[in-house]
């Protein structure tokens, strides 16, 4: 899913009464992609099947080279794939319809987001946030900003 290439990008979708949210044909997504829903501070980020694989893998192989060197990196490496193993909320597919790409929300994770009418869809380099509106993506680049001065 995806393409191959960064995710850079800002879209304003709306999300229909069925929690269907069209993607840009620019992120080259393909028919049946499997993604994921992983919860984030404050929006919801959609990974590949692939990118996720490959972040969990990465991941192992940390620890691997951690454990026989640094058990306290091997122990916040094993925390950190905990954590983002138990943020995972759900999966869908990608399904093309008259020219167009979307992908369905599950309901009870659009419930937990209160996801409703106009979306923020933001490209993270490899995946894609979806934030509740403009003042939930606002409070989020405030945040990295804040984060990166730091």
């Amino acid at each position: 899913m995806f393409g191959y290439k960064p995710i850079l990008c800002y879209y304003e979708r709306n999300l229909d009464e069925k929690n269907r949210l069209n993607i840009p044909l620019s992120l080259e997504p393909e028919e049946d992609d499997e993604i994921y829903f992983v919860k984030e501070d404050n929006h919801l980020t959609v990974y590949s099947c692939d990118t996720l694989d490959r972040i969990f893998k990465v991941m192992e192989l940390q620890m691997q080279n951690a454990l026989g060197s640094d058990i306290n990196l091997y122990h916040n490496l094993a925390n950190e794939m905990s954590f983002l193993s138990l943020s995972i909320l759900g999966k869908s597919t990608i399904k093309f319809s008259s020219g167009s790409c979307r992908i369905t929300i599950p309901a009870d994770i659009a419930k937990e987001f209160n996801l409703k009418g106009n979306l923020i869809l933001r490209g993270l380099y490899d995946r894609l946030a979806i934030f509740n509106g403009e003042e939930s993506y606002k409070e989020y680049e405030n945040k990295v900003k804040y984060k990166k001065r730091s």
